[in-house]
């Protein structure tokens, strides 16, 4: 009954504790340190300019998949970026791509803009033009 019942939920708590522990490798530079045990983040300069034709592209403040969006890009907008973050997840075996920059009040945001599955395929987050 009851007893059963709590032990479930304290073995699921320990079990999810235990899975948030883990080497979270990061470049120096990469920003703030997130609990992705499994994931490698990379970054390199490289500046453009990303316009949405269709479809839309999120914003978040930190490149990981389980990250707020905190805006969004739509069609016919556009932004200016000076890095691409690599997040490479190797227990699943993806990698998703974000273009970066730093807004006026000297914030760093994150745009995922395509993920690469364990085969190499590439999927596009919208239909977008980089210039």
């Amino acid at each position: 009954g009851k007893f059963i019942k709590n032990l479930k939920k304290f073995i699921c708590s320990f079990l999810v504790a235990i899975a948030l522990v883990g080497v979270f490798q990061v470049s120096a530079s990469a920003g703030t340190a997130k609990d992705y045990p499994d994931a490698t983040i990379t970054w390199y300069a490289e500046s453009g300019k990303f316009t949405i034709n269709s479809g839309s592209l999120i914003v978040r403040n930190f490149p990981g998949y389980n990250e707020a969006t905190v805006a969004t890009y739509v069609a016919g907008e556009y932004f200016y970026y000076d890095r691409i973050y690599t997040f490479v997840d190797t227990n699943h075996h993806f990698t998703h791509r974000y273009a970066s920059y730093v807004t006026s009040s000297n914030v760093r945001r994150y745009i995922p803009f395509q993920s690469i599955d364990a085969k190499g395929v590439v999927t596009k987050y919208a239909n977008y033009t980089v210039e």
